[in-house]
C-alpha cells in the first residue's frame, strides 16, 4: 500500500537523478509476471514505481534498486 506523502524528488526537480525518472525491470507481484517500471518520484517511504504495462503502482525501498529492480540502460 502506497502512502500519500509529498514527493521530495521528482523528474522535474532533479532531471539528472540516478533513479527518479529512470526505467527498471522487475517482477510485478500483482500480475505475477516480469514487468517494466518507471520511477516517478521519491518520498519518505522510498521510490514510487509505476508499471508501464498495467495499472500497478508500488513504493519500494532504496535498497531494492539494483537488487530486485534493475535499471534499463
Amino acid at each position: 500500500m502506497t502512502k500519500n506523502l509529498p514527493p521530495d524528488i521528482t523528474p522535474e526537480t532533479h532531471p539528472d537523478h540516478h533513479t527518479v525518472g529512470q526505467r527498471f525491470r522487475a517482477y510485478n507481484i500483482k500480475y505475477d509476471k516480469p514487468d517494466t517500471f518507471y520511477c516517478d518520484s521519491h518520498d519518505a517511504s522510498g521510490y514510487n514505481m509505476k508499471s508501464e504495462t498495467t495499472d500497478h503502482r508500488t513504493n519500494i525501498s532504496e535498497r531494492a534498486i539494483g537488487r530486485t529492480y534493475h535499471q534499463i540502460h
